[in-house]
């Protein structure tokens, strides 16, 4: 893995389809916690009678926005930790539209495919801890 510092104004595409996807997630999160709108159904819970992987994501976002990251951790650690991580790519894309550089890493083939079993092993720990919950 390398880091590198990219010159240049333009914010990658990750970082603006990370900014778009946050801001309609945060969005829809304020709207549920005020209930102007109301919830989806969990289709996944309907179909197979069980919780998705993703169940109480929603919920996790709705304990970040009201800066409370341990209820939202106790809820979906990985979900959690996902927004976080957007909420850092977000910040970088600004940074780097503001100062002209951001930061790339860059992975190795062998590195990307340890990293992608990783996050494979990650969800099924975690669709497990929610599943349990």
């Amino acid at each position: 893995m390398r880091l590198e510092i990219e010159r240049g104004r333009r914010p990658g595409y990750v970082a603006v389809t990370v900014f778009l996807g946050v801001v309609a997630s945060v969005t829809y999160a304020v709207l549920r916690l005020y209930q102007v709108i109301p919830s989806l159904p969990c289709y996944w819970r309907e179909l197979f009678g069980i919780r998705c992987p993703g169940c109480g994501t929603t919920t996790t976002l709705q304990h970040l926005v009201r800066l409370d990251p341990a209820s939202a951790f106790s809820i979906n650690p990985l979900m959690a930790a996902a927004y976080l991580a957007a909420a850092l790519v977000c910040i970088d894309g600004l940074v780097g539209v503001i100062a002209g550089r951001r930061i790339v890493v860059l992975f190795s083939r062998r590195e990307g495919w340890i990293g992608a079993a990783g996050i494979i092993v990650l969800l099924a720990l975690n669709w497990v801890y929610v599943y349990l919950r």
